[in-house]
């Protein structure tokens, strides 16, 4: 996996952040809720949800986020129906990428040892998603990967390690099956 730095947080700070939670998931509801004509009201709310965002993106609804705010989008992206991310560390999304319904993009991750779950601790690694990648229906991509350029993630796909650029990768975990051209 990338060499991103593992986020701890214990109960008590992700409480803290509930406020901030709170308000995007109403957001997300309010946007989830628009008539999908009038593109001026999604443009306009999408906006405020993931305020880093470049030119040109199409996000489909529904779709879901924790905060917005640690998602940093590229431009001309495409986001089929029910995406969701999970961005409790953040999430970095390129240029011309497309995902396919029901991706799931979870940054945010539960200790193994079930005494530290039993706490509260919540870790969160960093998801890179470089230019022109192609993620395909009910794909979920962990936390602390990267996947390179001008990859396709085939469908059903588990990515649990980072995928080298040019490359489809599938399967649960999900491994190379060839390069491209």
């Amino acid at each position: 996996m990338s060499n991103f730095k593992e986020q701890v947080w214990t109960k008590a700070e992700y409480k803290l952040r509930a406020e901030e939670r709170t308000r995007c998931r109403s957001l997300c509801w309010q946007y989830n809720r628009i008539d999908p004509a009038d593109m001026n009201a999604r443009n306009k709310m999408i906006k405020q949800i993931i305020p880093k965002m470049g030119a040109g993106n199409k996000i489909n609804q529904p779709f879901m986020c924790d905060y917005g705010t640690n998602i940093v989008m590229g431009d001309d992206n495409f986001f089929n129906n029910n995406v969701t991310i999970l961005d409790v560390a953040e999430v970095k999304i390129g240029n011309n990428c497309q995902f396919a319904p029901n991706v799931i993009m979870a940054s945010v991750y539960h200790p193994v040892n079930p005494e530290e779950r039993k706490a509260g601790k919540y870790l969160a690694k960093k998801i890179v998603i470089e230019d022109n990648v192609w993620v395909c229906a009910n794909a979920v991509i962990g936390a602390g990967v990267t996947i390179g350029s001008n990859s396709v993630v085939a469908a059903g796909a588990v990515v649990t390690k980072d995928v080298p650029a040019g490359v489809l990768v599938a399967g649960c975990p999900a491994v190379v099956k060839k390069k491209l051209k």
